[in-house]
């Protein structure tokens, strides 16, 4: 049932990741 949990976690995490991965991109290049 810890799916469930580490979802809505992951969820959040990815989003994160993302938003801070792009602008890192963006200032890289």
């Amino acid at each position: 049932s810890s799916s469930s949990s580490s979802s809505s976690l992951d969820g959040r995490s990815m989003e994160k990741k993302c938003c801070s991965h792009k602008p890192l991109l963006y200032d890289v290049e």
